[in-house]
């Protein structure tokens, strides 16, 4: 599933090491313990409902069209 996919494959250490300073890396590690299955599954439901999903949101957001391929692949794929 590719919610699963997305906790393995968060590249965590790098956004942390790019944080400015230990109070901005201890709130990030808080937040990222508290995304759950449930969490992920919860949000996408209510972009789907709301937006019509996940990629609409980003597009209607700015996302260029461009990006979508390499933001699923970031999410979805293991880091080399």
């Amino acid at each position: 599933m590719r919610m699963q996919l997305t906790a393995a494959c968060l590249r965590h250490g790098e956004h942390l090491a790019a944080l400015p300073g230990e109070a901005a890396r201890a709130r990030s590690r808080r937040l990222f313990a508290e995304v759950t299955a449930a969490t992920m599954t919860a949000t996408l439901a209510h972009l789907r409902d709301r937006y019509g999903g996940a990629e609409a949101y980003l597009l209607d957001g700015g996302l260029p069209p461009a990006d979508l391929p390499v933001l699923r692949a970031r999410l979805t794929e293991a880091p080399v």
